[in-house]
């Protein structure tokens, strides 16, 4: 029977010579404590410990930062770095926010004020349109009633005017005409309006008999004529003016070539059969070239052959400065009567007024042959030719009209003009302008030139004396003030050289030379910064201006 046992080592069989296995009976635990129990503890155990406390301390001690690598200090570093940089570029970011919404804010506030000003420019537009439209509706009205007052006023004058009628008429005394006005003298003025002369109305009709019946039946439409008239806005005593008769006269054919050189007075044609006596009319150039050329216009509608209503209009679009239908009325003038000498002149002034100066000069010769006797003739046709220039044609012309008019002051100033252009012949010159002033005192271009031609030929005091009577003349030109401070300065008078150069900039702000003059003076003064100023505003005003640059270079600026 086999033998129980508690729980201790089996018994060894019988016959073997073998320990039993103790260690195999022991757990492992209990292995490793008999085992340090049997070696004991030595002191590289505490080594051991004590290195892996030191290594856990420092791996600590790294961790809270109290010392690191080099590689840790390099990597803290550019974190920092990175931080910093990161933190300015949010700081730039909220500023440039910052930026945009204050000038978002500002936009928004200047267009806010914009709108405020169109708002308010729109409102004062509307008033002001509201207030234009009120006072056209307040003179309609009152122009209305105007005419309603003259429309009721002419009515009333008619009815007057038809009772007489009806009545047998009493024979009245022939009327005088009025003498023709004598020809003013040429007003001095460049270009010169050639001189024409005023046609005699033609005689007043003899007396009419007494009205038959059938000839006061004309009457109705004498009165829708009157009618029709004030509707237009006419003048109630021009419109109730009866009409002037006018005989029957028969056209006379142009006259032949062979009568060319005879006096004009023998080539002025006649009224044609129908066409009223334009001396009755407002067609006429002793009036306003508004009224005149209305009334020709009229004229010209009734009558599509009145040469002389076209030439009055012709007269009237060149007051306009309308030259180009001015042109064409004085053709048809001259179309209607080749011999009319005033259309060929009138013409020739609207060609030289628009700078067809060979135009004008044909014109004028055509004038001049149908009325060889106008010195303004030649005088305007001399001026036509300084412009091409053909200044020996010019001077025959101007000698021709001072022989035809020897007191034609216009003529000797413009011949003395030509005599300085043509080679500077000084004191010819000097002695047309001198006879010019003699003849007409008032000719404040005539001392003007003459003051030049004096300083240009060092006479400085001779052109002083002129300037001065330019400037009474004419107290608000820049120009002879300007010159005469020129003179001045060349006298040594530069205390009035100044005052003339601050008088002339007073009058006119933009005049270079102004500049310039004042500047020699304070130059000559010995005040040479500030005559360097003055040279530098007159180049500020005429860049090109080639005598303020030179005054900088010869003072040594730039």
């Amino acid at each position: 029977m086999e033998q129980e046992h508690d729980g201790g080592p089996p018994a060894a069989s019988p016959g073997t010579d073998r320990k039993p296995d103790s260690r195999r009976s022991r757990s492992t635990l209990e292995q490793n404590d008999a085992s340090l129990s049997e070696r004991g503890t030595s002191g590289a155990r505490f080594l051991i410990v004590f290195g892996i406390l030191g290594v856990l301390l420092l791996a600590a001690t790294n961790v809270l930062g109290v010392w690191s690598t080099p590689w840790q200090t390099a990597a803290r570093k550019e974190a920092v770095r990175l931080a910093t940089e990161r933190r300015e570029a949010e700081r730039k970011e909220a500023a440039a926010r910052e930026m945009r919404v204050a000038a978002e804010r500002e936009t928004a506030k200047k267009k806010a004020a914009e709108d405020a000003a169109r708002r308010q420019a729109a409102e004062r537009e509307k008033e002001a349109q509201d207030a234009a439209r009120q006072k056209a509706e307040r003179d309609a009205r009152l122009q209305r009633e105007a005419q309603k007052q003259r429309l009721d006023e002419a009515r009333r004058k008619f009815e007057e005017l038809a009772k007489k009628e009806a009545a047998p008429p009493r024979p009245q005394p022939p009327i005088v005409p009025e003498a023709p006005r004598a020809e003013r003298p040429a007003v001095p003025q460049a270009p010169i309006v050639p001189q024409t002369r005023v046609e005699q109305p033609s005689p007043p009709p003899a007396p009419a008999p007494p009205q038959t019946a059938r000839e006061q039946d004309t009457s109705v439409p004498r009165a829708v004529e009157i009618l029709e008239k004030l509707r237009k806005g006419a003048d109630p005593k021009e419109a109730l003016r009866p009409p002037v008769a006018v005989p029957p006269v028969a056209a006379k054919p142009p006259p032949p070539e062979a009568l060319e050189n005879k006096a004009p007075e023998s080539r002025v044609a006649s009224a044609k059969q129908g066409q009223p006596n334009i001396a009755s009319t407002s067609c006429r150039t002793d009036r306003s070239h508004v009224v005149a050329l209305d009334a020709c216009s009229e004229l010209i509608e009734r009558f599509p052959d009145f040469a002389e209503a076209y030439f009055v209009r012709g007269w009237a679009l060149s007051q306009r400065r309308d030259f180009k239908r001015a042109i064409d009325d004085l053709t048809r003038v001259v179309e209607l009567n080749p011999y009319h000498a005033r259309a060929y002149a009138q013409r020739a002034s609207a060609h030289h007024a628009t700078r067809a100066h060979g135009a004008a000069i044909e014109d004028y010769t055509r004038a001049i042959g149908l009325s060889p006797k106008d010195a303004a003739l030649y005088n305007n046709r001399g001026l036509a030719r300084t412009f091409v220039p053909d200044l020996p044609g010019a001077l025959a012309d101007y000698s021709r009209a001072i022989e035809i008019n020897p007191k034609y002051a216009l003529a000797y100033y413009n011949r003395g003009r030509v005599h300085w252009r043509d080679g500077r012949k000084g004191e010819l010159a000097l002695a047309d302008l001198s006879r010019a002033i003699e003849l007409d005192p008032a000719l404040p271009f005539a001392f003007a030139v003459r003051a030049e031609i004096n300083a240009e030929m060092g006479k400085h005091a001779d052109a002083i004396a002129d300037f001065t009577r330019v400037i009474a003349i004419e107290p608000n030109g820049s120009g002879a003030y300007v010159s005469r401070a020129r003179s001045y300065v060349e006298t040594g008078e530069f205390d009035k050289a100044l005052a003339d150069a601050n008088r002339a900039i007073e009058l006119f702000r933009s005049s270079p030379e102004a500049f310039i003059e004042r500047g020699r003076a304070k130059e000559a003064k010995g005040d040479l910064p500030a005559a360097i100023a003055d040279y530098r505003r007159a180049l500020s005003i005429a860049p090109d201006h080639q005598a303020a640059r030179g005054h900088l270079t010869r003072v040594g600026e730039k």
